[in-house]
């Protein structure tokens, strides 16, 4: 994956480091509806194909040259990754409700499973999403984008362009996934410094990811920071092999914050 530093969606951030492996760290067996236990010398088996829509993604953040991401998302799963040859990628359950973050590098695997579910904005942060005119935009599909600035107590943070109706169980998957990064992030918020949680950093990282998702398809989001991401393909009813969502055999699970890894 992309400097196998961080990988960043959405405005949530889930940091994918050379990770010190010693007594937090877990050694597990991968989930078995995840891995499916397909031997290797099964090739009708292992060779199975399914659908899926295959999104392609244009990201840019400061410090980094422009990249792209690949996000494929069946009935049962969403894979994100830097395409065919990418280093490392990230796996959501949407059974589950779990992630799975791949690094080849260091053969591990982060598991992000957050036990503390996602608490209401608080109130000491107002969040307002205000729609701006866009009278000349071009039609997305059959859709009509909405621009949105989302301010976080009378501060400008966001930035999204959406296009309601389009993609919806594509929509639908995305915002599972959203939910859980924001949980996580939310569980680990002690860990950033207190002058660094501005109500910009709260709206961005957890709560504005999960009101925007509420609009519609994310065509295009970018924040204060500098990180902005555009869709730039659409593949609908591609046939991809089954096991591009298996876990690897072999690789050493840990997780961050208090999240159960149990498999």
């Amino acid at each position: 994956m992309k400097h196998n530093i961080v990988f960043l969606l959405a405005g949530v951030l889930i940091l994918i480091t050379e990770c010190d492996r010693g007594s937090d760290s877990n050694t597990l067996a991968p989930d078995s509806v995840v891995r499916n236990n397909i031997p290797a010398n099964t090739p009708s088996q292992s060779d199975e194909q399914v659908l899926v829509t295959v999104l392609e993604f244009n990201e840019v953040e400061t410090g980094l040259d422009p990249y792209i991401t690949r996000m494929i998302i069946s009935d049962r799963y969403i894979r994100i990754d830097d395409g065919a040859e990418s280093d490392g990628y990230v796996l959501f359950d949407r059974l589950k409700k779990r992630i799975f973050s791949v690094v080849n590098d260091n053969e591990s695997i982060l598991v992000v499973d957050p036990i503390i579910p996602l608490q209401a904005v608080p109130s000491s942060l107002e969040i307002r999403a205000e729609r701006v005119d866009t009278t000349e935009a071009p039609m997305i599909g059959d859709v009509k984008p909405d621009y949105y600035q989302f301010h976080a107590n009378d501060t400008l943070c966001y930035h999204l362009v959406t296009a309601k109706g389009f993609l919806p169980e594509v929509t639908k998957a995305l915002q599972s996934y959203q939910t859980v990064l924001a949980a996580q992030q939310q569980e680990t918020i002690e860990s950033t410094p207190k002058e660094l949680r501005t109500p910009c950093f709260l709206a961005n990282y957890i709560y504005a990811p999960i009101i925007y998702i509420s609009k519609g398809f994310p065509i295009e989001v970018w924040d204060v920071s500098g990180y902005h991401r555009s869709l730039i393909g659409v593949e609908e009813e591609a046939s991809v092999s089954k096991t591009i969502f298996q876990l690897p055999d072999g690789y050493e699970y840990f997780s961050i914050g208090s999240g159960n890894i149990k498999i």
